[in-house]
């Protein structure tokens, strides 16, 4: 039995008051006249007795008079129905309903958010004159407020609006809503409709909180079941393993698939897809319930922006079939040289040696005395051979790098001690340190890291890292204090690489020519110069990933720190515009949410690719299967507040579904009804027993 007004029982303390004026009325001393002896003796005892009967029953009704009263006013419930004592109670309800991907799949009652929608309008039909109630979806962007509402169809228009979106649901934003319309609703009974599938996902509820403070109990609509005819795979993650992207060099991708189901799926097809076109195919067999990995691998074959995907066969839920990402291979990077000549012929001659009209690098060569004169924005990448020879030079390629520009520095003679240090100091090499090696002894290589992006597919099926190649000889060198060592001679650092804001530096420790050793001359020579080259300006950090539905903050490269608008293309194909917020000395572009998958790319105004913002689903909305109602229960424990749960089953009347979830029977009638009763039982005996004394 429940109790709609439970602090009406405080009134169960008044049933006292007739046993307290019983006890006090035995112990009170009454003088009675008689006139002769004989009168007492002719009482009969019996008639006493019967007297005394009567003042106990007296004392029972007046009891329960006092009980039933109290009773009617607590207003108790029972589960079930009695015909003819069903009421109705008015209510404020909220309805939070499932609108996650997830809900998109089609099993035995339908596609399951349509059937949601139908649950949704059978509550909104149970209400009556009085009751008011609010939809809030539980994905996507929610508004900030939202109101209780007593028209049936104005609440109908409102759920009809609400359709499927690309992300997970949360289950605890809107029982935080929902908690707060229920705490100033009008109506003394309150309750919360949870109607989804029942994913796992949705309930990583923070339990530090109770959800509302009054008495609330929570209605749980499933509206799925588990299925061996319903299976779905995924794509759940994806590694891009290629960092250095170029025209016709592999981009090679490690996928992770995974079998959300319960049997086995043999030869899943796999494909690759660069820019809507399908470049590789893979076979994969899928145990049940197991994630397996692959890897697949094609060649883009120009330059430019790549919107990316891998992509497995349809099943029940379509959307989580792809992953994406994106990449960008600089047209023809433009890259200016400060050298002396000497220097810069191996170089040129190293440029020319790996050069193609499809992957064409851009080379200016200029004296170092003219590094002033021109504008370092104009370049991806600057390689100094020879310089700076002045200090001014030095904070020119400072600020140049800080802003995102990449520098590729090679030590030399020319270079002034004061300059330099300047130089590398200010890009986080520290201080610059020279040595030398005996010509009978000259220095080797004594390690080299071959996991690192710059030997990527250089030293193919080799898995020691640190296992040498043909090192060249060198007999003089100018190491640096700091940054990461690629590559480490005896005693030093001979390639180091740095970072300073988003510029990124590599620098040798050994000049460009012959003078200090003949690396110039072997053949890792021009497989450094190409690959740090499209490593300097593969934009690393081009790249951000996020998922569906959620805010992101696009932190843009310094060198774009002035703002202004900026061209978005969608994953669709639509261009839009978009101003640059300032944020410090960075500019911002906001995302509210990203409600589409797919890779978004960012441009300039005049059309260079700055950033690729990639959405995805989120993969826990993958694993479609239900949870039990006993989980649902304990899930919902810990944030329900003490409030009754409640899984309503699948029922096709929902009216008296919820009337029997909702309370049950109102007994208050039947507690009148007996207190009237008792009132006239109580008339009654008194009055006859007042027949009694007085004869």
């Amino acid at each position: 039995m429940n109790f709609i007004n439970p602090l009406a029982l405080f009134g169960l303390f008044a049933a006292g008051i007739p046993v307290l004026l019983h006890l006090l009325n035995l112990r009170k001393l009454k003088t009675v006249d008689f006139s002769t002896l004989k009168f007492l003796k002719e009482l009969q005892k019996t008639k006493i007795r019967k007297l005394k009967l009567k003042q106990i029953i007296l004392l029972i009704l007046r009891t329960l008079l006092i009980i039933f009263a109290v009773m009617a006013f607590a207003r108790p419930t029972i589960e079930g129905t009695i015909p003819g004592l069903e009421t109705y109670t008015n209510t404020s309800s909220v309805i939070l309903l499932d609108n996650s991907f997830s809900m998109d799949i089609s099993d035995h009652n339908g596609n399951r958010f349509n059937y949601a929608g139908k649950k949704v309008r059978e509550i909104l039909n149970s209400m009556k004159e009085g009751d008011e109630s609010a939809i809030i979806p539980m994905s996507g962007n929610l508004p900030i407020e939202y109101t209780l509402s007593s028209d049936i169809e104005l609440l109908k228009d409102q759920a009809a609006l609400i359709n499927v979106f690309n992300s997970s649901s949360s289950l605890d934003r809107t029982l935080k809503n929902a908690g707060i319309l229920l705490s100033d609703a009008k109506n003394l009974n309150r309750e919360i409709y949870i109607i989804s599938d029942a994913q796992e996902n949705i309930f990583d509820l923070n339990d530090t909180f109770d959800i509302i403070n009054t008495k609330s109990p929570m209605m749980f609509v499933p509206v799925a079941e588990k299925s061996s005819e319903v299976q779905n795979l995924s794509v759940d993650s994806i590694n891009v393993v290629t960092k250095i992207f170029s025209v016709e060099k592999l981009v090679e991708v490690e996928a992770f698939i995974k079998n959300n189901s319960g049997s086995n799926v043999n030869a899943v097809v796999v494909s690759l897809v660069f820019n809507g076109e399908r470049v590789a195919q893979r076979a994969i067999d899928l145990p049940a319930g197991e994630t397996r990995s692959l890897t697949i691998a094609a060649k883009p074959d120009r330059a430019g922006d790549f919107s990316a995907s891998v992509v497995i066969e349809g099943d029940a839920l379509e959307i989580d079939n792809k992953r994406y990402f994106g990449f960008y291979i600089p047209p023809s990077p433009s890259v200016a040289l400060i050298s002396e000549k000497k220097s810069a012929r191996f170089i040129k001659s190293a440029i020319e040696a790996v050069n193609s009209e499809s992957d064409k690098i851009r080379l200016q060569a200029f004296e170092p005395e003219k590094l002033q004169s021109i504008n370092p924005d104009n370049f991806d990448m600057i390689i100094l051979a020879s310089g700076p020879v002045k200090e001014s030079d030095a904070e020119i390629l400072i600020k140049y790098t800080e802003k995102g520009g990449s520098l590729l520095i090679f030590a030399n003679d020319m270079v002034l001690d004061k300059a330099f240090n300047k130089l590398v100091s200010g890009i986080g090499l520290g201080i610059a340190k020279p040595g030398k090696f005996n010509i009978e002894n000259p220095g080797k290589f004594s390690s080299l890291d071959k996991l690192h992006p710059l030997f990527e597919g250089v030293f193919k099926g080799e898995t020691n890292n640190k296992s040498l190649v043909e090192s060249p000889e060198i007999l003089k060198y100018n190491s640096v204090s700091s940054g990461n060592p690629i590559i480490s001679i005896p005693g030093a650092s001979f390639l180091s690489e740095s970072k300073l804001g988003t510029g990124r530096i590599l620098y040798s420790a050994v000049s460009a020519d012959t003078d200090w050793s003949n690396f110039p001359v072997t053949g890792l020579f021009p497989t450094l110069i190409y690959r740090s080259i499209y490593y300097l300006t593969s934009a690393g950090e081009i790249n951000k990933n996020t998922e569906t539905g959620k805010p992101f903050m696009l932190s843009l490269p310094m060198k774009f720190s002035a703002g202004g608008d900026f061209r978005i293309i969608s994953p669709d194909g639509t261009e839009s515009f978009r101003s640059a917020a300032k944020l410090g000395t960075r500019s911002i572009l906001q995302f509210d949410d990203i409600p589409t998958p797919g890779v978004n790319i960012i441009k300039t105004a005049n059309g260079k690719t700055i950033a690729m913002l990639t959405a995805n689903v989120p993969a826990s909305e993958s694993k479609i299967d239900p949870l039990e109602a006993d989980d649902i229960i304990r899930k919902l424990e810990p944030v329900s507040g003490g409030n009754e749960i409640i899984i309503l089953k699948d029922d096709e009347d929902m009216a008296k579904n919820i009337i029997r979830a909702r309370a049950g029977t109102e007994l208050w009638q039947l507690f009148i009804i007996a207190a009237i009763l008792a009132a006239v039982a109580e008339m009654l005996v008194e009055r006859n027993s007042k027949n009694d004394i007085e004869s």
